[in-house]
């Protein structure tokens, strides 16, 4: 889980070749709903929006930014 001054991402990384499978498409979705639900709790309450990222794991380095890997999977935010 990361925060930033915007939102909250729970971020989860699989190895590439399984990232379609259906174990890990029904966990992404069930994650999915729940960054909706907190998301839209959040709303009502003053919180922050909750975010899924699913990262194939080999795009994932030390040298690469969180910015960096939310950026280039679609998730454009300033930090």
């Amino acid at each position: 889980m990361v925060e930033t001054a915007q939102k909250f991402y729970i971020i989860e990384t699989k190895k590439r070749s399984d990232l379609q499978t259906e174990e890990v498409q029904l966990k992404a979705n069930a994650t999915k709903i729940y960054c909706e639900t907190a998301t839209n709790f959040n709303k009502e309450n003053g919180g922050k929006v909750w975010e899924y990222v699913l990262l194939p794991h080999d795009e994932v380095h030390l040298q690469s930014s969180f910015e960096y890997l939310v950026v280039n999977h679609g998730k454009e935010e300033k930090f």
